[in-house]
């Protein structure tokens, strides 16, 4: 993991999963604030179509989620939650149970406990 730092006020996703690949973040995109959504919520769809490309995969899962434990321990995660400043979500990079890298300068974190957590896996090239 090669910590990035977000770029605009709402692009700390983008960050963290270019901090995660180590990639530039010019190089990731930034499918949360993508003009061309549906709606709102339809940016795991993009997410999905562009890690495909990398033979990645992406699942998102909750604390409660009683596989959470499984996916947890040893891997690097996107944490989402409440944020400390103006805006509702945000976004860092987290492993081991804990917050790894902030992309915002400020560094402050989540505001409580992650809502929900994304994971990256590896794609069988047998279905590629």
């Amino acid at each position: 993991m090669e910590p990035v730092d977000q770029t605009t006020p709402t692009n700390c996703f983008q960050a963290c999963l270019a901090s995660i690949l180590e990639l530039p973040i010019a190089d990731v995109p930034d499918v949360m604030n993508a003009a061309d959504l549906p709606t709102p919520s339809h940016w795991l769809w993009p997410l999905q179509d562009w890690l495909q490309t990398l033979g990645l995969g992406v699942l998102c899962a909750v604390p409660q989620d009683p596989d959470f434990a499984r996916f947890h321990s040893n891997a690097w995660l996107i944490a989402a939650g409440h944020s400390w400043r103006e805006h509702e979500g945000h976004a860092v990079v987290w492993r081991d149970g804990a917050m790894v890298h902030d992309p915002h300068q400020a560094r402050g974190g989540l505001r409580g406990e992650p809502r929900e957590f994304y994971f990256f896996y590896l794609l069988d090239p047998a279905d590629r």
